[in-house]
């Protein structure tokens, strides 16, 4: 799970009093995994303001909203190729601005931390076009920007300042820390980059926990149930034992590959692969609807100089774009290898590293197909933790790696969900490589495997992600739960396999003091997608009479564990059941944060309507606004919003475009309008339609 921190961006422009009235249109550069939760835009002369509002996907259809539109500079109207571009927020303001017309902007996100080099790192939007920048001002006075860091350590913050931009130190505690960016001018034009270190020479174990509030719900607060984070940073490399893994590397070299997305699928893999070391074995897979297998059978070798050598040779040589796509053959096959490991061979850690850009038909199956191979394997196993023993060897940890918006990314994150590995995805050929190799090089260090969470008396529990993937060096272990009940009073406790084959159990955690952190909110995306992409009732939740574990595989004894009524129905892999999709619509409405089964518009109002939506929501819920009725214009004057992350119409891949090769890879012209650079980087400008 992605450790995130909530942002709020906030601007002051003025129209200039030359300027003819016009339409304007605001642009936000982003990453593919920022989530914008809410936009208010407010003139400050006249009663007029843009805002944002999530809404049931189905009440937009058919309510009959029309996308939003984006223009060029001269006025011509943007495809929606152009403006469903996961890198960038448009927002259109259809009335008219005056000139002199002041809009005070507020723009609240979500914003990922990256991991790097044992640091959490925040990449926030600071780079400023020199357009945008009034004669007789710096690029600094334009900027005021207050980070806090919170790492739930009773240590002092380690932060660094990798950007260079000079930083004021404020309150300084233990845990926390907080900076301010200086006015300077000499203050670097670039994005603001802060991180914070946590390797060290052992695990460090954080937690946060916020109490649940009343024991009934509202409509404006459907969940009120207690909410807890669990942070687990790893040990740098330098002090961990390495596990010896088997690996099998699955790419799709389907025609939709072709050119650059394979190019750079292909060094990246070879990066993998020259990141082996003697203690692993490997092989390779390269599949269409055919596969093509590095060693006959799916054979696993030994990662020798000489092995290594010949399997780059093969992946420059032998691997091309060509044909459909299968993806149940080759991991079908890669699971049977890597299950069929010899006992007599010393142990080791399975993985599957599976890249492709295509969805399937059979994508349901595939999923059901590989809970069944653990779910075997874990019975022919000892049990797991639960019945004393170790789970079983060959149940694979599953990365997947998708390209472009055609693939189902919720279908990659399930298997990777119950393989307890990692998922990400890259929506831009340049940015295949640099992703996978982060994955491959997070992956290629596991400190802890087959974890549990022991939690002493909670009446139930509710955790995400399950089951819980193995802890890496270059891959921080982050859960989030809701539960009820009173919190453990002497702590929870971390259990798994060190690289021995030993046991490993935690020193008791207590929650830190601050209970002020908007955990809910934080870690809502995450929630979201998986309840969007499981489909039956999951063993997520558990009563237990004395001791509650939540396991990163089922039990084998199901007497201990009693499944509470909170159960979800995994909704992706069941059809979407209407009682399942209203849930996480409920949710994602209540949190201000869009998922695939609602839409975000935008729209003109009042102040005082503006107002009155606000009472409403905090009175009866958000999803008992009518947001037509406020809006100027009516129905007519919502827009559905695009830019948010992956196109709401592929949400779940597209069948017809992986079938007919479709390349994904265009040109989205509309983010050099708004920022005047070809590449993301960072600000926030409202661009004029004049």
């Amino acid at each position: 799970m992605a450790r995130s921190v909530a942002v709020a961006l906030k601007g002051l422009w003025t129209r200039g009093e030359t300027w003819r009235p016009a339409p304007l249109q605001l642009y936000a550069p982003k990453s593919v995994n920022t989530v914008i939760s809410e936009v208010v835009i407010e003139n400050l002369v006249r009663d007029q303001m843009f805002v944002t509002a999530i809404i049931p996907a189905d009440d937009a259809q058919k309510g009959g909203y029309k996308p939003s539109v984006a223009y060029d500079p001269s006025g011509q109207a943007l495809d929606a190729a152009a403006t469903n571009d996961p890198e960038l927020f448009v927002l259109p303001m259809p009335g008219r601005a005056m000139p002199g017309d002041q809009f005070r902007v507020t723009i609240t996100t979500f914003e990922p931390l990256a991991f790097e080099e044992g640091s959490y790192l925040l990449r926030l939007p600071c780079e400023l076009p020199p357009s945008v920048v009034p004669q007789g001002y710096t690029h600094t006075q334009l900027l005021d920007v207050m980070i806090t860091i919170n790492t739930g350590s009773p240590m002092p913050v380690k932060y660094d300042i990798k950007s260079g931009h000079p930083l004021t130190p404020g309150v300084q505690a233990q845990g926390t820390a907080t900076l301010s960016l200086s006015n300077a001018p000499q203050s670097p034009n670039c994005d603001l980059e802060v991180g914070y270190r946590v390797w060290g020479n052992d695990m460090f174990l954080a937690l946060s926990i916020t109490p649940p509030r009343a024991a009934h719900p509202s409509p404006a607060d459907p969940d009120p149930r207690g909410s807890f984070v669990l942070t687990v940073a790893p040990p740098a490399p330098e002090y961990t034992q390495p596990f010896p893994r088997s690996l099998i590397f699955i790419l799709d070299r389907s025609g939709s590959m072709s050119g650059e997305p394979m190019e750079f699928a292909k060094a990246a893999l070879i990066f993998g692969l020259r990141s082996l070391t003697p203690m692993d074995s490997f092989t390779v897979v390269a599949f269409d609807h055919e596969q093509l297998w590095f060693t006959p059978g799916g054979e696993l070798l030994p990662a020798t100089a000489e092995n290594l050598g010949a399997c780059e040779a093969w992946v420059r040589g032998s691997i091309a774009a060509r044909g459909l796509t299968d993806i149940m053959g080759p991991l079908n096959t890669a699971m049977t290898v890597l299950a069929a490991r010899p006992p007599q061979q010393p142990p080791s850690l399975p993985f599957i590293f599976l890249v492709t850009d295509g969805c399937v038909q059979d994508e349901k199956d595939i999923c059901r197909y590989v809970e069944g191979q653990v779910r075997a394997l874990q019975a022919a196993g000892d049990g797991g933790p639960e019945a004393g023993g170790r789970p079983p060897p060959g149940i694979p940890r599953i990365c997947t790696f998708g390209i472009g918006a055609y693939c189902n990314h919720y279908f990659l994150k399930q298997l990777a969900t119950y393989g307890r590995g990692a998922c990400d995805a890259a929506f831009r050929p340049h940015a295949i490589q640099a992703q996978m190799q982060h994955m491959l090089t997070a992956a290629q260090r596991p400190v802890l495997s087959d974890l549990t969470l022991t939690l002493p008396g909670v009446a139930d529990c509710e955790l995400y992600p399950f089951p819980l993937p193995d802890l890496f060096c270059g891959m921080p272990l982050v859960v989030s739960g809701k539960y009820s009940g009173d919190w453990p009073a002497h702590g929870i406790s971390l259990n798994g396999t060190v690289p021995s084959g030993a046991g490993w159990s935690s020193n008791p955690v207590m929650p830190g003091k601050d209970t002020s952190l908007p955990l809910d909110k934080v870690f809502i995306k995450s929630r979201l997608d998986m309840l969007t992409a499981q489909d039956k009732y999951f063993a997520i939740i558990f009563l237990i009479i004395k001791n509650l574990r939540l396991a990163g595989v089922v039990p084998a004894r199901p007497d201990l564990l009693l499944p509470s009524p909170r159960g979800h129905w995994q909704a992706w892999l069941a059809g979407n059941p209407p009682q399942m999709v209203n849930r996480i619509v409920d949710l994602s409405i209540a949190t201000g944060v869009p998922c695939a089964h609602t839409r975000t518009v935008g729209f003109e109002t009042t102040h005082s309507n503006y107002q009155a939506m606000q009472d409403t929501a905090n009175s009866q819920g958000k999803r008992k606004v009518n947001y037509a009725k406020y809006a100027i214009g009516g129905a007519a004057g919502l827009v559905v919003l695009a830019g948010l992350g992956i196109g709401a119409a592929f949400a779940f891949g597209d069948l017809g475009a992986t079938a007919s090769n479709t390349g994904e890879y265009g040109c989205t012209n509309v983010r050099k309008y708004g920022t005047e650079r070809s590449q993301r980087k960072g600000g926030v400008v409202v661009g004029a339609e004049c």
